[in-house]
Protein backbone atom coordinates (compact mmCIF):
# COMPACT_ATOMS: atom_id res chain seq x y z
CA UNK A 1 0.00 0.00 0.00
CA UNK A 2 1.05 3.64 -0.44
CA UNK A 3 2.03 5.78 2.45
CA UNK A 4 0.44 8.83 1.17
CA UNK A 5 -2.93 9.72 2.30
CA UNK A 6 -4.95 12.00 -0.06
CA UNK A 7 -7.95 14.19 0.41
CA UNK A 8 -8.86 15.83 -2.79
CA UNK A 9 -10.25 15.09 -6.03
CA UNK A 10 -7.19 16.84 -7.33
CA UNK A 11 -5.00 14.49 -5.49
CA UNK A 12 -7.03 11.45 -6.69
CA UNK A 13 -6.43 13.11 -10.84
CA UNK A 14 -2.79 13.46 -9.67
CA UNK A 15 -2.77 9.92 -8.90
CA UNK A 16 -0.71 7.81 -11.93
CA UNK A 17 0.14 4.29 -12.78
CA UNK A 18 2.68 2.73 -11.27
CA UNK A 19 6.49 2.91 -12.91
CA UNK A 20 6.95 -0.89 -12.81
CA UNK A 21 2.89 -2.17 -13.96
CA UNK A 22 1.89 -2.96 -10.28
CA UNK A 23 -1.22 -2.36 -9.22
CA UNK A 24 -1.69 -0.26 -5.67
CA UNK A 25 -3.58 1.67 -3.06
CA UNK A 26 -3.79 4.83 -1.07
CA UNK A 27 -6.14 5.77 1.51
CA UNK A 28 -8.56 8.41 1.36
CA UNK A 29 -8.44 10.82 4.22
CA UNK A 30 -11.52 12.69 2.94
CA UNK A 31 -13.45 15.41 4.93
CA UNK A 32 -16.71 13.07 6.15
CA UNK A 33 -15.38 9.66 6.89
CA UNK A 34 -16.83 8.29 10.11
CA UNK A 35 -14.79 4.97 10.46
CA UNK A 36 -13.03 2.63 8.57
CA UNK A 37 -10.51 3.02 5.80
CA UNK A 38 -11.54 4.19 2.34
CA UNK A 39 -9.23 3.11 -0.22
CA UNK A 40 -8.70 4.40 -4.11
CA UNK A 41 -6.88 1.26 -5.61
CA UNK A 42 -4.94 2.35 -8.85
CA UNK A 43 -4.42 -0.13 -11.95
CA UNK A 44 -1.49 -0.33 -14.32
CA UNK A 45 -3.99 1.11 -16.80
CA UNK A 46 -4.78 4.08 -14.48
CA UNK A 47 -8.21 3.04 -13.32
CA UNK A 48 -9.03 4.24 -10.03
CA UNK A 49 -11.64 2.24 -7.87
CA UNK A 50 -12.70 3.30 -4.49
CA UNK A 51 -13.04 0.68 -1.82
CA UNK A 52 -13.99 0.19 1.58
CA UNK A 53 -11.31 -2.22 4.04
CA UNK A 54 -13.33 -2.85 7.25
CA UNK A 55 -13.40 -6.09 9.91
CA UNK A 56 -16.59 -7.96 9.50
CA UNK A 57 -16.81 -10.71 11.80
CA UNK A 58 -13.38 -10.73 12.68
CA UNK A 59 -12.54 -11.37 8.59
CA UNK A 60 -11.03 -8.16 6.99
CA UNK A 61 -12.99 -7.46 4.11
CA UNK A 62 -12.75 -5.15 0.83
CA UNK A 63 -16.07 -3.82 -0.71
CA UNK A 64 -16.22 -2.38 -4.35
CA UNK A 65 -17.75 0.77 -4.02
CA UNK A 66 -16.97 2.27 -7.81
CA UNK A 67 -14.94 3.49 -10.37
CA UNK A 68 -13.58 7.55 -10.28
CA UNK A 69 -14.53 9.84 -11.51
CA UNK A 70 -18.40 8.12 -11.92
CA UNK A 71 -18.38 8.10 -8.82
CA UNK A 72 -16.73 11.41 -7.05
CA UNK A 73 -15.35 11.23 -3.92
CA UNK A 74 -17.92 12.81 -2.17
CA UNK A 75 -20.41 9.97 -3.12
CA UNK A 76 -17.64 7.84 -2.23
CA UNK A 77 -17.65 8.73 1.10
CA UNK A 78 -21.03 8.90 1.81
CA UNK A 79 -21.09 4.77 0.24
CA UNK A 80 -18.55 3.81 2.30
CA UNK A 81 -20.19 6.13 5.79
CA UNK A 82 -23.52 3.51 4.31
CA UNK A 83 -20.95 0.03 4.24
CA UNK A 84 -19.78 0.87 7.78
CA UNK A 85 -23.21 1.34 9.18
CA UNK A 86 -24.42 -1.83 7.51
CA UNK A 87 -21.22 -3.65 9.15
CA UNK A 88 -22.52 -2.20 12.52
CA UNK A 89 -25.82 -3.18 12.35
CA UNK A 90 -24.33 -6.86 11.45
CA UNK A 91 -24.94 -6.71 7.77
CA UNK A 92 -22.09 -7.71 4.96
CA UNK A 93 -22.46 -4.62 2.38
CA UNK A 94 -20.91 -7.38 0.03
CA UNK A 95 -24.31 -9.35 0.36
CA UNK A 96 -26.17 -6.33 -0.01
CA UNK A 97 -24.52 -4.91 -3.08
CA UNK A 98 -24.36 -7.83 -5.23
CA UNK A 99 -28.13 -8.09 -4.07
CA UNK A 100 -28.88 -4.86 -5.24
CA UNK A 101 -26.99 -5.33 -7.93
CA UNK A 102 -28.78 -8.28 -9.61
CA UNK A 103 -32.22 -6.38 -8.47
CA UNK A 104 -31.38 -3.70 -10.45
CA UNK A 105 -30.33 -5.88 -13.35
CA UNK A 106 -33.20 -7.03 -13.88
CA UNK A 107 -35.82 -4.29 -14.00
CA UNK A 108 -33.86 -1.85 -15.52
CA UNK A 109 -34.08 -1.13 -19.49
CA UNK A 110 -32.70 2.31 -21.03
CA UNK A 111 -35.57 3.90 -21.10
CA UNK A 112 -35.82 3.02 -17.25
CA UNK A 113 -32.29 3.81 -16.78
CA UNK A 114 -32.90 7.43 -18.22
CA UNK A 115 -35.93 8.61 -16.23
CA UNK A 116 -34.04 7.27 -13.22
CA UNK A 117 -31.24 9.57 -14.09
CA UNK A 118 -33.87 12.30 -14.96
CA UNK A 119 -34.94 11.91 -11.53
CA UNK A 120 -31.46 12.28 -9.81
CA UNK A 121 -30.07 15.23 -11.36
CA UNK A 122 -33.60 17.02 -11.33
CA UNK A 123 -33.42 16.62 -7.69
CA UNK A 124 -29.39 17.57 -7.61
CA UNK A 125 -29.99 20.61 -9.13
CA UNK A 126 -26.19 20.49 -10.21
CA UNK A 127 -27.43 22.23 -13.90
CA UNK A 128 -30.25 24.17 -15.15
CA UNK A 129 -33.46 22.29 -15.72
CA UNK A 130 -33.88 23.83 -18.71
CA UNK A 131 -30.45 21.50 -20.04
CA UNK A 132 -31.97 18.49 -18.55
CA UNK A 133 -35.17 18.81 -20.15
CA UNK A 134 -33.13 18.83 -23.44
CA UNK A 135 -31.21 15.43 -22.67
CA UNK A 136 -34.80 14.27 -22.20
CA UNK A 137 -36.32 15.41 -25.21
CA UNK A 138 -33.23 14.40 -27.38
CA UNK A 139 -33.23 11.05 -25.70
CA UNK A 140 -36.70 10.56 -26.69
CA UNK A 141 -36.24 11.83 -30.47
CA UNK A 142 -32.92 10.33 -31.19
CA UNK A 143 -32.14 7.65 -29.23
CA UNK A 144 -35.24 5.51 -27.29
CA UNK A 145 -36.44 4.34 -30.19
CA UNK A 146 -33.54 2.19 -30.68
CA UNK A 147 -32.31 2.14 -27.24
CA UNK A 148 -34.40 2.33 -25.07
CA UNK A 149 -35.89 -1.27 -23.97
CA UNK A 150 -32.49 -3.06 -23.96
CA UNK A 151 -31.60 -3.89 -20.91
CA UNK A 152 -29.16 -1.70 -19.30
CA UNK A 153 -26.53 -5.01 -18.81
CA UNK A 154 -26.90 -6.02 -22.41
CA UNK A 155 -26.12 -2.90 -23.77
CA UNK A 156 -23.53 -2.77 -26.63
CA UNK A 157 -21.19 -0.72 -28.33
CA UNK A 158 -22.95 -1.92 -31.67
CA UNK A 159 -26.10 -1.42 -30.37
CA UNK A 160 -25.12 2.30 -29.69
CA UNK A 161 -23.12 2.83 -33.25
CA UNK A 162 -25.83 1.62 -34.99
CA UNK A 163 -28.27 4.32 -33.19
CA UNK A 164 -26.03 7.16 -33.68
CA UNK A 165 -25.31 6.40 -37.25
CA UNK A 166 -29.10 6.42 -37.61
CA UNK A 167 -28.92 10.22 -35.47
CA UNK A 168 -26.19 11.20 -37.91
CA UNK A 169 -28.11 10.63 -41.02
CA UNK A 170 -30.35 12.86 -39.37
CA UNK A 171 -28.85 16.08 -37.99
CA UNK A 172 -25.00 15.47 -36.78
CA UNK A 173 -25.54 18.54 -34.27
CA UNK A 174 -27.66 16.22 -32.54
CA UNK A 175 -25.09 13.31 -32.57
CA UNK A 176 -22.11 15.38 -30.98
CA UNK A 177 -24.70 16.07 -28.63
CA UNK A 178 -26.21 12.82 -27.96
CA UNK A 179 -22.72 11.45 -26.39
CA UNK A 180 -23.81 13.41 -23.70
CA UNK A 181 -27.26 12.51 -23.42
CA UNK A 182 -26.03 8.72 -23.73
CA UNK A 183 -23.02 8.87 -21.28
CA UNK A 184 -24.95 10.92 -18.22
CA UNK A 185 -27.76 7.97 -17.74
CA UNK A 186 -24.63 5.17 -18.20
CA UNK A 187 -22.09 7.27 -16.04
CA UNK A 188 -24.88 6.90 -13.38
CA UNK A 189 -25.18 3.51 -13.76
CA UNK A 190 -21.52 2.59 -13.49
CA UNK A 191 -21.26 4.27 -10.58
CA UNK A 192 -24.16 2.95 -8.76
CA UNK A 193 -22.63 -0.69 -9.90
CA UNK A 194 -25.60 -1.40 -12.08
CA UNK A 195 -23.13 -1.85 -14.66
CA UNK A 196 -20.03 -2.85 -15.06
CA UNK A 197 -18.96 -0.20 -17.79
CA UNK A 198 -20.15 2.43 -19.54
CA UNK A 199 -19.80 1.00 -23.49
CA UNK A 200 -20.21 5.11 -25.00
CA UNK A 201 -16.90 5.68 -23.87
CA UNK A 202 -15.65 4.13 -26.23
CA UNK A 203 -16.77 5.87 -29.01
CA UNK A 204 -15.49 8.84 -30.21
CA UNK A 205 -17.77 11.24 -32.49
CA UNK A 206 -15.28 10.93 -35.75
CA UNK A 207 -16.56 6.92 -35.48
CA UNK A 208 -20.08 8.03 -36.65
CA UNK A 209 -19.05 10.88 -38.90
CA UNK A 210 -20.12 13.60 -36.62
CA UNK A 211 -17.11 15.45 -35.44
CA UNK A 212 -17.28 19.03 -35.01
CA UNK A 213 -17.78 21.88 -37.99
CA UNK A 214 -15.74 24.56 -38.21
CA UNK A 215 -17.10 27.13 -35.88
CA UNK A 216 -19.08 29.49 -37.45
CA UNK A 217 -17.91 33.20 -38.54
CA UNK A 218 -21.36 34.65 -39.36
CA UNK A 219 -22.81 38.43 -38.61
CA UNK A 220 -24.89 40.85 -40.39
CA UNK A 221 -23.68 43.87 -41.80
CA UNK A 222 -25.24 47.43 -40.30
CA UNK A 223 -27.33 47.13 -44.14
CA UNK A 224 -28.43 43.98 -43.69
CA UNK A 225 -29.55 44.78 -40.03
CA UNK A 226 -31.69 47.27 -41.43
CA UNK A 227 -32.76 44.89 -43.76
CA UNK A 228 -34.17 42.88 -41.17
CA UNK A 229 -35.40 45.23 -39.46
CA UNK A 230 -37.54 46.52 -41.96
CA UNK A 231 -38.81 43.01 -42.67
CA UNK A 232 -39.64 42.78 -39.10
CA UNK A 233 -41.78 45.74 -39.24
CA UNK A 234 -43.11 44.58 -42.32
CA UNK A 235 -44.33 41.29 -41.17
CA UNK A 236 -45.42 42.54 -37.52
CA UNK A 237 -49.11 41.96 -38.91
CA UNK A 238 -48.41 38.34 -39.34
CA UNK A 239 -46.69 37.28 -36.25
CA UNK A 240 -47.52 37.96 -32.72
CA UNK A 241 -45.81 41.81 -31.14
CA UNK A 242 -43.84 38.70 -28.96
CA UNK A 243 -41.84 37.16 -31.72
CA UNK A 244 -40.87 40.29 -33.86
CA UNK A 245 -39.49 41.99 -29.93
CA UNK A 246 -37.34 38.83 -29.10
CA UNK A 247 -35.46 39.15 -32.44
CA UNK A 248 -35.09 42.66 -32.27
CA UNK A 249 -34.08 41.93 -28.78
CA UNK A 250 -31.70 39.67 -29.80
CA UNK A 251 -29.99 42.57 -32.36
CA UNK A 252 -30.05 45.08 -29.81
CA UNK A 253 -29.17 43.15 -26.31
CA UNK A 254 -26.69 40.65 -27.55
CA UNK A 255 -28.60 38.25 -25.26
CA UNK A 256 -28.81 34.64 -25.89
CA UNK A 257 -31.81 33.25 -27.12
CA UNK A 258 -32.70 31.32 -24.27
CA UNK A 259 -32.58 34.33 -22.14
CA UNK A 260 -34.64 36.60 -23.33
CA UNK A 261 -37.55 33.70 -24.37
CA UNK A 262 -37.49 33.19 -20.15
CA UNK A 263 -37.48 36.82 -19.61
CA UNK A 264 -39.75 37.70 -16.64
CA UNK A 265 -41.25 40.94 -15.46
CA UNK A 266 -39.70 40.86 -12.14
CA UNK A 267 -36.22 40.62 -13.46
CA UNK A 268 -36.33 44.26 -15.12
CA UNK A 269 -36.11 47.36 -13.12
CA UNK A 270 -36.89 51.16 -14.27
CA UNK A 271 -34.52 53.90 -13.77
CA UNK A 272 -34.36 57.46 -15.03
CA UNK A 273 -34.00 56.83 -18.68
CA UNK A 274 -32.92 53.16 -18.59
CA UNK A 275 -33.80 49.79 -17.52
CA UNK A 276 -31.97 46.99 -15.65
CA UNK A 277 -32.22 43.45 -17.08
CA UNK A 278 -31.20 41.43 -13.98
CA UNK A 279 -30.66 37.42 -15.27
CA UNK A 280 -30.35 35.32 -12.26
CA UNK A 281 -28.93 32.74 -14.03
CA UNK A 282 -27.35 31.88 -17.34
CA UNK A 283 -25.75 29.18 -19.20
CA UNK A 284 -21.96 29.62 -17.70
CA UNK A 285 -24.10 29.67 -14.09
CA UNK A 286 -23.23 33.11 -13.14
CA UNK A 287 -25.72 35.92 -12.92
CA UNK A 288 -25.65 38.74 -16.08
CA UNK A 289 -26.99 42.32 -16.05
CA UNK A 290 -28.11 43.92 -19.45
CA UNK A 291 -29.26 47.78 -19.71
CA UNK A 292 -31.98 48.64 -21.83
CA UNK A 293 -32.42 51.61 -23.53
CA UNK A 294 -34.97 53.73 -25.80
CA UNK A 295 -36.02 51.07 -28.80
CA UNK A 296 -35.55 47.79 -26.00
CA UNK A 297 -37.39 49.99 -23.60
CA UNK A 298 -40.18 50.83 -26.18
CA UNK A 299 -40.75 47.19 -27.37
CA UNK A 300 -40.90 45.84 -24.09
CA UNK A 301 -44.03 48.49 -23.04
CA UNK A 302 -45.57 47.67 -26.01
CA UNK A 303 -45.89 44.19 -24.59
CA UNK A 304 -47.16 45.28 -21.17
CA UNK A 305 -50.80 45.24 -21.85
CA UNK A 306 -50.51 41.63 -23.61
CA UNK A 307 -48.32 39.97 -20.93
CA UNK A 308 -47.96 42.46 -17.90
CA UNK A 309 -50.17 40.15 -16.01
CA UNK A 310 -48.23 37.35 -16.84
CA UNK A 311 -44.80 36.45 -14.73
CA UNK A 312 -43.31 36.50 -18.18
CA UNK A 313 -42.77 38.82 -20.68
CA UNK A 314 -42.96 36.77 -23.78
CA UNK A 315 -45.70 34.24 -22.34
CA UNK A 316 -47.03 31.26 -24.66
CA UNK A 317 -49.69 32.27 -26.33
CA UNK A 318 -50.82 28.18 -26.50
CA UNK A 319 -49.71 27.59 -23.15
CA UNK A 320 -50.77 29.65 -19.79
CA UNK A 321 -47.94 30.81 -17.34
CA UNK A 322 -45.52 29.16 -19.71
CA UNK A 323 -42.83 31.47 -21.98
CA UNK A 324 -42.15 31.19 -25.56
CA UNK A 325 -40.14 27.93 -26.67
CA UNK A 326 -36.52 29.27 -27.72
CA UNK A 327 -37.63 26.81 -30.63
CA UNK A 328 -40.67 28.61 -31.80
CA UNK A 329 -38.53 31.53 -32.65
CA UNK A 330 -35.80 29.98 -34.44
CA UNK A 331 -38.90 28.36 -36.65
CA UNK A 332 -40.41 31.76 -36.88
CA UNK A 333 -36.76 32.99 -38.47
CA UNK A 334 -36.08 30.43 -40.83
CA UNK A 335 -39.83 30.96 -42.20
CA UNK A 336 -38.63 34.41 -42.42
CA UNK A 337 -35.53 34.17 -44.22
CA UNK A 338 -36.87 32.43 -47.18
CA UNK A 339 -38.41 36.39 -48.33
CA UNK A 340 -35.53 38.02 -47.09
CA UNK A 341 -32.94 39.32 -49.42
CA UNK A 342 -29.75 38.93 -46.66
CA UNK A 343 -27.34 35.25 -46.96
CA UNK A 344 -28.02 32.62 -44.77
CA UNK A 345 -27.90 33.48 -40.95
CA UNK A 346 -29.33 31.87 -37.85
CA UNK A 347 -30.71 33.36 -34.66
CA UNK A 348 -26.97 32.66 -32.54
CA UNK A 349 -25.93 35.10 -35.44
CA UNK A 350 -27.52 37.76 -34.08
CA UNK A 351 -25.61 37.95 -30.76
CA UNK A 352 -22.60 37.68 -32.48
CA UNK A 353 -23.77 40.47 -34.68
CA UNK A 354 -23.73 42.32 -32.05
CA UNK A 355 -20.48 41.26 -30.46
CA UNK A 356 -19.07 42.17 -33.74
CA UNK A 357 -20.42 45.51 -34.53
CA UNK A 358 -19.64 46.55 -30.43
CA UNK A 359 -16.42 46.40 -31.38
CA UNK A 360 -16.15 47.53 -35.39
CA UNK A 361 -18.77 50.68 -34.81
CA UNK A 362 -18.03 51.37 -31.25
CA UNK A 363 -15.07 50.67 -30.85
CA UNK A 364 -15.24 48.67 -27.92
CA UNK A 365 -12.20 46.54 -26.65
CA UNK A 366 -12.95 43.00 -26.57
CA UNK A 367 -12.64 42.58 -22.82
CA UNK A 368 -15.44 45.13 -22.80
CA UNK A 369 -17.45 42.88 -25.39
CA UNK A 370 -16.81 39.65 -23.32
CA UNK A 371 -18.61 40.97 -20.27
CA UNK A 372 -21.33 42.35 -22.31
CA UNK A 373 -21.90 38.54 -23.63
CA UNK A 374 -21.64 37.53 -20.22
CA UNK A 375 -18.47 35.06 -21.44
CA UNK A 376 -16.30 33.72 -18.93
CA UNK A 377 -12.57 34.24 -18.92
CA UNK A 378 -10.83 31.70 -20.19
CA UNK A 379 -7.75 31.61 -18.42
CA UNK A 380 -8.25 30.25 -14.60
CA UNK A 381 -6.32 32.96 -12.59
CA UNK A 382 -8.22 35.82 -14.40
CA UNK A 383 -11.56 34.64 -13.33
CA UNK A 384 -10.07 34.24 -9.93
CA UNK A 385 -7.99 37.35 -9.32
CA UNK A 386 -9.65 39.84 -11.84
CA UNK A 387 -13.26 39.97 -10.87
CA UNK A 388 -14.53 43.45 -12.79
CA UNK A 389 -17.97 44.53 -14.27
CA UNK A 390 -16.65 47.73 -15.49
CA UNK A 391 -20.70 48.92 -15.53
CA UNK A 392 -20.29 52.60 -16.57
CA UNK A 393 -18.86 51.19 -20.12
CA UNK A 394 -21.50 49.01 -20.22
CA UNK A 395 -23.98 50.70 -20.05
CA UNK A 396 -22.42 53.28 -22.41
CA UNK A 397 -22.12 50.96 -25.12
CA UNK A 398 -25.42 49.57 -25.02
CA UNK A 399 -26.76 53.30 -25.05
CA UNK A 400 -24.51 54.21 -27.97
CA UNK A 401 -25.74 50.54 -29.92
CA UNK A 402 -29.50 51.17 -29.06
CA UNK A 403 -29.17 55.19 -30.87
CA UNK A 404 -27.00 53.50 -33.92
CA UNK A 405 -29.67 50.94 -34.48
CA UNK A 406 -32.42 53.56 -34.38
CA UNK A 407 -30.55 55.83 -36.78
CA UNK A 408 -30.12 53.46 -39.46
CA UNK A 409 -33.25 52.18 -39.08
CA UNK A 410 -35.17 55.24 -38.93
CA UNK A 411 -32.95 56.00 -42.33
Amino acid sequence: MNSQKIRTPRAIDALKPDANGKRYRVVVDAKGIAKGTLLCVVTPTGKKTFYTRALFREQRIDVRLGSYPALSLKEAVAQHNECMQQIDEGHDPRRIRAAEKIKNQTILNMDELFEKWYRHASEAKGCKQSTIDTHRWRWYSYLSPSLGKISINSITRADLLSTLDKCASRSKEQTRKAFTTLNLPLDYALARMLITENPCRTIKPKDVQATKGKSRSRHLSMNEIKVLWDELDRRAPQHTPQMITILKLAVLTGARRSEITQMKWSQLTQKENYWVWDIPETKNGMPHRIYLYGQSIQLLQGLTPITGNSDWVFESNKCVNKSIRSDSVTFMLARMRKDVSIPHFTLHDLRRTAATQWVEQLRADSTLVELMLNHLPQNQLVRTYQIVTREEEQRETWQQWDRLIADITDA
